[in-house]
């Protein structure tokens, strides 16, 4: 097997199929800055994605990427709306499929990853993996806010507005009794 240095970029474009047929492992880093899509879903964008994959034909004859990908990436808290490191990690089980007539006749083990031609984008796969990651509302641990600041009644304000029948003035017209 092919063994990557784990300290080198990846390329963004890669031979999937061969790599699968060869029984490749490729291990390295993509800067965060190279994922234009996951940017706008973070607060910064310095830091590196660490990926791990191993690139194989399984017993049933399909391509199969296996491995972990994970980074630890900064995304805005949502009770104060800082800064919040968020660590990030996907463990990847794909078969590399040419088309959707294939994709539905996967095992349910298997995700698809369209590979079409020859040059499959490595770095849109990891993108798509670490978005998957995220959570879907992310929050600090701790107490980030004062409880007073989201709180929807003041304790100072027992007294309440009596609440006005919008059909009074119908029963006015009317001229019946209360």
């Amino acid at each position: 097997m092919t063994q990557a240095p784990d300290s080198r970029v990846l390329p963004q474009y890669l031979d999937a199929r061969k790599m699968a047929n060869q029984g490749c492992d490729l291990g390295g880093i993509v800067p965060l800055n190279k994922l234009e899509r996951l940017n706008s879903a973070l607060v910064r964008d310095d830091g590196v994605v660490n990926v791990d994959l191993s690139f194989t034909t399984d017993e049933r004859a399909h391509r199969v990427v296996d491995g972990q990908i994970s980074a630890t990436v900064y995304v805005q808290c949502q009770r104060c709306l800082g800064e919040l490191e968020q660590s990030v990690h996907s463990d990847v089980h794909l078969a590399l499929v040419a088309g959707e007539a294939q994709a539905q006749a996967l095992p349910k083990d298997l995700d698809p990853w369209t590979v079409v031609d020859a040059s499959a984008d490595l770095y849109h796969l990891i993108e798509e993996e670490i978005l998957l990651a995220l959570p879907m509302v992310a929050y600090h641990q701790t107490q980030c806010v004062e409880p007073e600041l989201y709180s929807s009644k003041h304790e100072g304000s027992e007294q309440e507005e009596p609440v006005r029948n919008p059909f009074s003035v119908l029963e006015q017209l009317k001229g019946s009794p209360e």
